[in-house]
């Protein structure tokens, strides 16, 4: 019945030191389409050159969104192999009656 409770600063002392790796790899193609669509656009290109740092900070965060989720910006339908036409087979008459 009786519940362990430890405090954070108790188990922070405990814990091992971070270590962050940076792996870098390229964009897909569909990446790179809509990256590139993104920053070609005219709405973008209007916001980078206000120099307004939130708008300029807005476009960055969007460029993030396309590299980590690119279907966010443009769906696609999910194709399933388990997606299947459906079979019309031909019945007797004498099970259509039943």
């Amino acid at each position: 019945p009786f519940i362990l409770r430890r405090l954070k600063k108790d188990v922070e002392k405990q814990l091992p030191e971070k270590v962050e790796h940076v792996v870098s790899c390229r964009l897909s193609k569909r990446q790179r389409c809509l990256y590139d669509d993104f920053l070609a656009a005219g709405a973008t290109q209007t916001k980078l050159a206000s120099g307004n740092l939130l708008e300029i900070i807005n476009v960055l965060m969007q460029l993030r969104k396309v590299c980590n989720h690119p279907d966010l910006f443009e769906e696609r339908p999910i194709v399933s192999p388990f997606d299947c036409i459906p079979v019309t087979l031909p019945l007797p008459r004498a099970v259509e009656r039943a």
